[in-house]
């Protein structure tokens, strides 16, 4: 690439980069996140691969609209999955949503986040009350 096939460097793109610091992103949230470490189930969303893959991982974090779970192998950042997450004596109604990020931890754990489609149909009193012991502090 030469100076002269090079494109002026876009002004509105590191504004917006700066504008995505943690404490924006806390505030954009609609719903606060809980600490909490359960058992989750992942697998592809579409029925054809559903069977395909199955991964047992542990929670980091749940909200209504979202989670952070940790998993021995990686996720596709982009792709749908399907979600069955148990909390204690019940487990939460299937949740589909879109894996926002996944990153290695170490060779055998990897951080993913997700969107969920929907909120998932479980108050937030009664989410609270999956949370466990000093794990319960609310994330901002």
């Amino acid at each position: 690439m030469t100076e002269k096939t090079r494109k002026p460097f876009d002004l509105d793109l590191l504004e917006e980069l700066e504008s995505q610091k943690q404490s924006n992103v806390q505030r954009m949230r609609l719903h606060e996140r809980l600490t909490i470490r359960t058992k989750v189930i992942l697998q592809p969303a579409n029925t054809t691969d559903a069977m395909r893959m199955k991964i047992q991982g542990l929670t980091c974090d749940l909200s209504l609209t979202g989670c952070r779970a940790v998993f021995p192998v990686g996720v596709m950042p982009g792709d749908v999955y399907r979600l069955i997450i148990e909390l204690e004596d019940r487990e939460i109604p299937l949740v589909f949503g879109r894996c926002l990020r996944c990153r290695m931890i170490n060779d055998s754990a990897f951080e993913a986040a997700f969107s969920f489609f929907n909120r998932i149909e479980v108050d937030e009193e009664r989410l609270r009350s999956g949370a466990r012991g000093a794990d319960a502090t609310p994330l901002l």
